[in-house]
């Protein structure tokens, strides 16, 4: 890949993102992944089910991409996954709130509705869950459109 050092950098931070802020509720401190994480014990971990290994999963994904750069490796396919996964697990968790608010009987947001949804969640997302979408979209970018070797390397 070309763009090593930016696949890098975008992979490094997705992977950082697992300890800063993500959500700052109205009436509680900013909170993240390792906050929460941080509090279980070992058999709680190994209890986790599997959308929570997976989650946990792509920061370790994105650090070894993180990694792996640092000496100029940087697999098409490696650095693929570890945006995919973020944006699988991004699209798996809205689907299920959709489904939650079927159930609910709630209706979907739509239209105008979408722009008072992203207001709203403009004022609680903090700066590691943007940081963890964001450097997904734009890691699974730089994978799929970098041009590849230079013809000198």
């Amino acid at each position: 890949m070309r763009f090593t050092g930016l696949a890098g950098t975008l992979a490094l931070a997705i992977a950082v993102s697992f300890f800063l802020p993500w959500l700052n509720p109205p009436l509680a401190d900013p909170v993240g992944p390792h906050d929460l994480f941080s509090q279980l014990e070992a058999r709680q971990l190994r209890e986790l089910p599997p959308g929570l290994l997976l989650f946990l999963g792509s920061f370790a994904l994105a650090g070894l991409v993180a990694l792996l750069t640092l000496i100029g490796v940087c697999p098409r396919f490696l650095a693929l996954s570890a945006g995919l996964l973020p944006l699988g697990l991004i699209a798996y968790v809205l689907s299920q709130a959709g489904r939650g608010l079927e159930r609910a009987g709630l209706p979907l947001p739509s239209g105008a509705d979408i722009e008072t949804v992203l207001d709203a969640l403009s004022k609680v997302l903090e700066l590691g869950a943007l940081s963890y979408a964001g450097g997904a979209v734009m890691l699974v970018l730089v994978a799929l459109f970098d041009p590849g070797r230079s013809r000198g390397a």
